[in-house]
């Protein structure tokens, strides 16, 4: 809005999902559209007040709501408040069920260790029940010019004990890095995910205790990003698992190559290989993508890929393959669209999925 210091936001997409013999387009397609906002804010440089469908960006543990949120920054120093309704299940249709409000801060400078902080606190209620509290937050620093640190931990502050729901404080979330950039283009990381289910209370309310998956999953990673030179770099993560008091037997490793710029034609392509194994099954995922940007007015990438997946007490080979073409452009000043139409195959279906997804700022 020209000369006030407003803006009215639209995040959302259209995604029609067609199975079996059903044609494109057809009347009988499964809707899983989503709006992720729906804002009108005020922000003077100092104050920012918003409505409508938000998450807070400096505390995104928070999740959506559906309300109003005030904030304050200044000096690198920023809190604020935010209270609302959870959105429906789908994220497409308001829903005041579950009743939610938070307060949250964050901190950064450009002094010595360039420190970032920020922390939430959250409650929501199921009608008059409390349904979830929870403590979240995070930080990140740079001791070193090529080094980083960065932590995230979101606390459960209650947990069910029989029909009650008691102030017992438990981690639902840790998750920590560290990354170093060597001076000849490469990055080595390392980390740690810590994480266990978390339940709202209205949803586990009548379930035995005993009956109730509390274990913590632990996963360490490490990773490697490599650039080379005509623009291809090469990247890698490792993740095993501690399962048992067994680390490795299960993991997740993901690759890819890329290949920016090739031999100048303006085409970027990317191959990736990730393999996951679990006690259920081992899967291998293949996939190859190619995008070109056409007269600087969209980029447009086509993508194939094929899963197959082996499960582990029968042995069965499942295969699933996928087509897709992509469309991006932001020619229109302050409006970015993206759609994509694919094609997938798969060992009990097969259909179409296409996606319409826009943003907007007024």
């Amino acid at each position: 809005m020209t000369g006030i210091p407003a803006s009215f936001e639209i995040y959302a997409n259209l995604r029609q999902l067609y199975q079996g013999n059903l044609s494109p387009f057809s009347s009988k397609g499964i809707d899983r559209s989503r709006i992720y906002r729906f804002s009108l804010s005020f922000n003077d440089g100092t104050n920012i007040i918003s409505i409508g469908r938000i998450v807070p960006t400096y505390s995104p543990g928070i999740g959506y709501v559906d309300g109003l949120m005030a904030l304050r920054t200044s000096d690198g120093l920023t809190f604020g408040l935010v209270a609302g309704f959870e959105p429906g299940y789908t994220q497409r249709t308001f829903s005041s069920n579950i009743k939610k409000a938070a307060v949250f801060g964050s901190y950064s400078t450009n002094s010595i260790l360039h420190p970032s902080l920020s922390i939430s606190y959250a409650r929501s209620y199921y009608g008059s029940l409390l349904n979830r509290e929870s403590l979240s937050g995070s930080f990140r620093i740079f001791p070193l010019e090529r080094l980083s640190i960065s932590a995230l931990c979101d606390l459960d502050l209650r947990m069910k004990s029989e029909t009650e729901y008691i102030l017992s404080p438990k981690p639902a979330l840790f998750n920590a890095n560290v990354d170093y950039r060597f001076p000849s283009t490469i990055v080595i990381g390392a980390g740690l995910v810590m994480w266990r289910p978390s339940y709202s209370f209205a949803s586990i309310r009548t379930i035995p205790d005993s009956l109730l998956d509390l274990r913590i999953r632990t996963t360490p990673n490490v990773n490697i990003n490599v650039w080379l030179p005509y623009g291809i770099s090469i990247y890698n993560n490792y993740s095993p698992r501690l399962v048992s008091g067994q680390l490795g037997k299960e993991y997740l490793n993901y690759s890819s190559v890329n290949f920016s710029n090739a031999f100048n034609s303006g085409f970027t392509s990317r191959f990736s290989v990730s393999l996951n194994s679990t006690e259920y099954a081992k899967s291998k995922i293949y996939g190859l993508s190619v995008q070109k940007n056409i007269f600087n007015l969209l980029d447009a990438s086509l993508r194939y890929q094929v899963n197959r997946n082996t499960i582990s007490r029968t042995g069965d080979l499942l295969v699933y393959t996928s087509y897709s073409l992509d469309i991006f452009t932001n020619i229109f000043k302050s409006i970015t669209l993206w759609g994509s139409v694919e094609r997938f195959i798969g060992h009990a279906s097969d259909g179409y999925i296409f996606l319409a997804e826009i943003r907007k700022k007024f």
